[in-house]
């Protein structure tokens, strides 16, 4: 089995499988292999992560340098698991996302030459969450600005969530809404390069996200343990048994009947009602307790658990809401034809039964293409980005560089306009960051394009005045 192709197993597992409660934030990568790793994902021209079909499951791509306890290395790019140190050497990769997960509170980035990333991505839940960028070299993060926020923090369950830059390296963060975003730390997060602490403004996050509806998809077959309860005499509960090898417990969920669908679906207000501390589920300690609780399950005359084969429709998420020309709203599906990916249409259709719940049902006739997303502002309480006095944050110097002068010759002439062009065409590969690159940015948009050489080529012939190009 190739490397991507276990660890995009991997992955589905650490989806699949919530994690659970480890110890505290500790040095080094997390020994518990399945939710631990260090890899790049690419990403496409709008900052979104590329995907793959990997044995009929959609997968973010994934090129690893650490997971599963094995460590991997791309040229100019090597992780040292002994001193949990990636080192980048001249990476230039502005559509590559670094992502750490539980690589621990000591995980280094050493930067040496001319390097580039989309962005930086640490998760550290109970195991790490800090990252420390060392080196002698220059790292210019989202360059292009198509990612939200160059770094990007999971700072849940993390003891301490902080930034520290080394004396000698120079890092330039840029983000299409902010440099820095942390999600799910309320504590004291902080930048420090060399001795000295970087000033932030923190704030609460605010995102145009696209709006969603909460419902149910997927028509299926299920078998349902029946069971009854004394004041709901109309309700179909379901009620199993589940154990590990320390305890066990029962969960019960209520099923509504929507007749004019002929089908049932999990009452979330009744879950949501009775979970009690229990993030998603109702659970009970007892089949005593259960009974306590007035829910009884049935048995036949053989003392066997009777059961029920019901329609229900499973997989509960909150789907992203498009709509047609008329105004009726859709959610997006997938279908499979001979192995293809087919994308399909869902109408987004009310249920009566429970306020502000939806069924989503497979419209043959509605193309994907023709919906629009709808989009809404929504403000977060444990999303904070942090910002700098500047748009972009420089730790350290950039490298000296004249504007306009490419080749450094000291002149502005032609030649530094042609390959100002050339780069403008991903015909020269000036990193971002680099001199030479800095040179040909003479409007300071964080790209090089043909305005830029036009300006140069003006300036050549002195129909441009260099000092124009200056920031105020």
């Amino acid at each position: 089995m190739s490397i991507k192709k276990s660890f995009c197993i991997l992955l589905a597992v650490v989806l699949l499988f919530p994690l659970g409660v480890l110890a505290s934030a500790e040095n080094g990568p997390c020994p518990t292999p399945f939710f631990t790793y260090l890899a790049f994902s690419p990403v496409d021209e709008n900052g979104q992560t590329l995907t793959e079909i990997v044995d009929g499951w959609e997968q973010t791509v994934m090129i690893p340098l650490y997971a599963n306890n094995e460590v991997s290395a791309l040229e100019g790019a090597v992780y040292d698991k002994e001193t949990n140190t990636l080192t980048l050497t001249d990476f230039n990769h502005p559509d590559y996302l670094l992502r750490a997960r539980m690589m621990g509170d000591d995980l280094k980035l050493c930067v040496k030459g001319v390097c580039s990333l989309a962005g930086i991505s640490i998760s550290g839940e109970e195991w790490g969450g800090s990252l420390t960028i060392i080196g002698d070299g220059s790292l210019v993060v989202n360059g292009n600005k198509t990612v939200d926020s160059g770094l990007f923090i999971m700072g849940a369950y993390a003891e301490k969530v902080s930034l520290t830059i080394g004396e000698d390296v120079s890092l330039t963060v840029n983000g299409k809404k902010t440099a820095v975003e942390v999600y799910g730390y309320n504590g004291d997060f902080s930048i420090t390069k060399g001795e000295e602490q970087v000033a932030l403004v923190k704030e609460k996050a605010t995102r145009t996200v696209q709006k969603t509806y909460p419902g149910f998809t997927d028509k299926m077959q299920e078998t349902l343990f029946l069971a009854t309860c004394a004041d709901d005499p109309d309700g179909i509960y379901d009620m199993r048994q589940w154990s590990n090898d320390d305890e066990s417990w029962y969960t019960v969920k209520r099923y509504i009947y929507i007749e004019k669908y002929d089908l049932y679906v999990e009452d979330i207000v009744w879950t949501d009602a009775h979970k009690g501390d229990h993030p998603y589920e109702v659970r009970f300690a007892s089949e005593e307790d259960v009974n306590k609780a007035g829910i009884i399950q049935k048995r036949g005359d053989s003392n066997e658990i009777e059961w029920i084969d019901v329609n229900v429709l499973v997989n509960h998420f909150d789907k992203e809401i498009y709509q047609d020309t008329n105004g009726n709203k859709y959610c997006k599906g997938h279908n499979y034809d001979n192995g293809e990916r087919v994308e399909i249409a869902l109408q987004a259709n009310a249920i009566d039964e429970v306020p502000g719940e939806y069924i989503f049902l497979y419209a043959p006739d509605v193309d994907p293409a023709t919906l629009t997303a709808i989009y809404e502002d929504v403000e977060y309480d444990d999303i904070f980005d942090y910002h700098f006095p500047e748009t972009v944050f420089v730790s350290a110097p950039a490298p000296d560089f004249k504007l306009g002068d490419v080749n450094n010759d000291g002149e502005i002439g032609a030649d530094d306009a042609r390959l100002a062009l050339r780069r403008s065409v991903d015909l020269e590969a000036y990193a971002e960051g680099s001199r030479e690159f800095l040179a040909c940015d003479v409007n300071h948009d964080a790209s090089v394009g043909a305005d830029d050489a036009r300006s140069i080529l003006r300036a050549s012939v002195s129909l441009d005045d260099p000092a124009s190009w200056e920031k105020a």
